[in-house]
């Protein structure tokens, strides 16, 4: 595997569902989805194609699969069943595979992908035996990673398990001399409800963090803005988590020769990062699927 021109990854995968829709398993403990009407599945695959086609026109590569499982519609959102690190985050490069804690969603780690995808990973770390025990840490929703300090970052949820994390930091460091630590805090949204996934209120680019501070209990802020020395922090609030302006993506354009930030055009005017920002129009899959730009997108490094 070439060596890679950014921490930020130029490959990605998206996965198109056979039948998207609202899932009213995992709307127990997400509280950006709603109901939609009869027009959900079409509306959805005019989206996901309109976002796949600025990626590829930005240089981005995209790998796109069509689950055909017509019970697993939350599948549109990639990230949340594997992730991958190669070098330098690692020695060699490495597929996760997470626990997801409703049953519709671990029907999306089907055999066929986790095969094609082991073609580019030699090491695997399989952490889905946590499901016989209740216990979820859902890839980089739950996990946001800062490859520049070597951290990942988890807001405490029963999407989000310490004991998983602690173990997935404990395997990792195992496949690296220069290792990696953990930094866990709770938050919740404007109604009290415990935040569902990290990467709501929290995603990087190449010198800014973009953070939902008010959302993080008193207790934890302190300890979160420490761990982001050396970032300039762009605080968000409520209202614009909301419109997903914390769910922005950064990848690496090789065409461009540099870092392209993709964000929910919901989040349109709330961004001020001193880069270009390329919106895309997600309404649906947001609404209904209750994830955004970073949601849908299985970053392939």
């Amino acid at each position: 595997m070439a060596a890679r021109s950014s921490s930020f990854a130029s490959k990605v995968l998206m996965i198109e569902p056979i039948r998207f829709s609202f899932n009213a398993e995992t709307a127990q403990d997400n509280t950006y989805m709603n109901q939609g009407n009869s027009q959900v599945h079409e509306s959805c695959s005019q989206e996901f194609s309109a976002y796949k086609e600025i990626l590829i026109q930005n240089g981005i590569i995209v790998q796109h699969w069509i689950n055909s499982d017509p019970q697993a519609p939350d599948c549109i959102f990639a990230n949340n069943w594997f992730s991958a690190l190669s070098p330098p985050d690692v020695d060699a490069p490495t597929l996760i595979l997470y626990p997801m804690r409703h049953p519709s969603r671990r029907r999306e780690k089907r055999q066929e992908f986790i095969n094609d995808l082991l073609v580019d990973y030699q090491n695997i770390i399989n952490l889905s035996h946590f499901e016989d025990q209740d216990l979820a840490l859902e890839g980089t929703g739950s996990l946001v990673i800062d490859r520049k300090n070597r951290q990942i970052f988890m807001s405490i949820s029963p999407r989000s398990s310490e004991i998983v994390l602690a173990e997935l930091i404990s395997r990792l460091n195992l496949l690296t001399k220069n290792p990696w630590k953990s930094v866990t805090f709770r938050s919740v949204d404007e109604n009290n409800n415990p935040v569902y996934h990290t990467n709501v209120i929290l995603c990087f680019t190449p010198g800014k963090a973009v953070i939902n501070i008010s959302a993080i209990i008193p207790e934890d802020r302190e300890k979160v803005i420490n761990a982001l020395e050396g970032y300039e922090i762009f605080e968000i609030n409520h209202d614009q988590t909301r419109k997903f302006a914390g769910n922005l993506e950064c990848l690496y354009s090789p065409t461009r020769g540099t870092e392209i930030i993709i964000a929910s055009s919901s989040a349109r005017g709330l961004l001020n990062l001193d880069r270009e920002i390329i919106y895309v129009d997600i309404p649906t899959i947001e609404s209904v699927g209750g994830g955004s730009a970073q949601c849908m997108l299985g970053k392939l490094f």
